[in-house]
C-alpha cells in the first residue's frame, strides 16, 4: 500500500519518501525518521494489523502528534482502532473501497498542499505504513 500511495503522490507532483525504500544503507533510522517527521506538514497513517503491532508506527505517530502535525489515518482493515491519542481524528475507511479511499486521500493531500503552498510556497507530506515512514516535498 505504501508503494501505491507513493506513486499516487508522485503523479500529483509530490515526492513521497518511504524510509524502507529511500533511506540510504547505514542511515540511522531513528534520527532520520524524527527529522523527516519534523520537516513534514502532513502525516498519513496507513493502519493495518501489522501497523498496530509495530512499535515503530506508534512511535512515529506519537512523534507526529507531539509535533502537532496534521495526521490522516487511512484504515486498511475493518475493526481496527487507531491509537488512543489520535482516536478522535476523522479517518479514511479504505477497507470499504480502496479506489474511493485513495481518491479521498489524494483530495485531502491536495487541499493540505494547496493551503501550505499559499502560506509557504511549498508542501510536505508524510506517510507511515506498517513500520515505514514516508515524507517528501513538492518536486
Amino acid at each position: 500500500m505504501a508503494t501505491r500511495a507513493q506513486k499516487m503522490f508522485q503523479q500529483m507532483g509530490y515526492h513521497a519518501y518511504v524510509a524502507e525504500y529511500n533511506a540510504k544503507p547505514g542511515a540511522v533510522l531513528t534520527e532520520s525518521i524524527k527529522q523527516n517527521i519534523a520537516n513534514a506538514d502532513l502525516f498519513i497513517l496507513l493502519w493495518s494489523r501489522a501497523a498496530k503491532e509495530s512499535e515503530w508506527v506508534s512511535q512515529e505517530t506519537g512523534i507526529a502528534t507531539a509535533q502537532k502535525k496534521m495526521i490522516i489515518p487511512f484504515i486498511l482493515e475493518e475493526g481496527l482502532h487507531v491509537p488512543g491519542f489520535i482516536h478522535d481524528l476523522k479517518y479514511i475507511p479504505a477497507f470499504k473501497g480502496m479506489e474511493e479511499a485513495l481518491n479521498h486521500l489524494s483530495l485531502a493531500v491536495l487541499a493540505n498542499a494547496t493551503k501550505k503552498e499559499k502560506e509557504l510556497g511549498v508542501a510536505l507530506i508524510g506517510l507511515a505504513a506498517l513500520f515505514l515512514l514516508a515524507i517528501g516535498s513538492k518536486s
